[in-house]
């Protein structure tokens, strides 16, 4: 948790205190202490990989990590159309139908 926290923040912790859901105590390498604000975590996951989801969740559990997730686009359900729709076409030629889908879901 701190590390996710600490990492937003450009820096690593060493040490941490949980406060509360969003909040931690956290030492830096240097030996100064303060508040860290967690940011959201999000997981960005396929719809048709369900055990890829509850795998993720059990691994945020176990470091008291809330995680929410978002619902990936899907590029290799995507139709010729669909991809002529949203990718240039440099990225029709270069991309695969996942790599057009990651680069969508991010995006959104």
């Amino acid at each position: 948790t701190a590390f996710f926290a600490a990492a937003f923040l450009g820096t690593r912790c060493l040490s941490r205190a949980r406060l509360s859901q969003e909040r931690l105590l956290c030492r830096s390498q240097t030996g100064t202490e303060g508040l860290v604000d967690v940011p959201p975590v999000f997981v960005v996951n396929l719809d048709r990989s369900p055990g890829r989801w509850a795998s993720c969740q059990e691994e945020f559990a176990r470091e008291e990590v809330k995680v929410e997730r978002f619902p990936a686009t899907d590029g290799k359900a995507m139709s010729a159309e669909e991809i002529t729709a949203v990718a240039t076409g440099p990225a029709q030629w270069f991309c695969t139908k996942g790599m057009l889908g990651c680069f969508l879901s991010h995006r959104r």
